[in-house]
């Protein structure tokens, strides 16, 4: 999706998109893109980010499709599940931001106070 914004100051560019592993794997082999501004998409997906998990983790929840279905689920991990982005040009920059959802994010409390909560989004800019 493209799409436009603009506010009293600047024009912004917005491009988002939605990646996952199937589909970032066969954009590896598309030929390296030099100008952000040319090429979002496959310049997106030629710097995506390497996530690692702890083995030893397999209690806790991982990433999954953001999805009303799946909210305040706790999902085993999952290597498709999407990794949603978001480029913005801000006249001579451009932002990438990389977010990754989860169903419910498990309580990090000692004294039980923290329950958790459902709907929880994580970015990587």
């Amino acid at each position: 999706m493209l799409e436009m914004r603009t506010s009293a100051f600047r024009l912004i560019l917005v491009f988002t998109a939605i990646c996952s592993t199937s589909v970032c794997k066969t954009l590896i082999e598309v030929k390296a893109c030099e100008d952000p501004s040319l090429c979002p998409e496959e310049w997106a997906m030629e710097h995506r980010p390497l996530l690692r998990f702890d083995g030893g983790a397999e209690e806790y929840c991982y990433p999954d499709e953001a999805s009303n279905a799946n909210n305040e689920q706790c999902k085993p991990f999952n290597p498709d599940a999407p990794i949603y982005y978001n480029i913005a040009f801000c006249g001579d920059y451009m932002k990438l931001a990389w977010h990754f959802w989860y169903g419910k994010q498990k309580g990090c409390d000692p004294f039980g106070v923290d329950h958790g909560h459902g709907d929880d989004w994580d970015h990587i800019t």
